[in-house]
């Protein structure tokens, strides 16, 4: 199972609840960008474990766009 962290106000909870939904922007816009950095490598070697379980690259993509993660 994976997870995503976001840090966020009450309000900002509450509406992510009601649209179900949870955006992304640039890391350089984020307030401490060098958090990139430090899931970068345990991103990718969960994507490298996915593919050695014979899941093709459009796999992947199919399931993100599936959980909601476009952008």
């Amino acid at each position: 199972m994976c997870y995503v962290y976001h840090y966020t106000t009450t309000e900002g909870f509450k509406g992510i609840l009601e649209s179900g939904e949870i955006w992304a922007t640039s890391i350089y816009c984020l307030n401490d960008w060098t958090e990139f950095e430090y899931a970068r490598e345990p991103f990718i070697d969960s994507v490298r474990a996915l593919l050695k379980d014979s899941l093709s690259i459009v796999s992947i993509g199919v399931y993100w766009v599936s959980i909601g993660v476009t952008s």
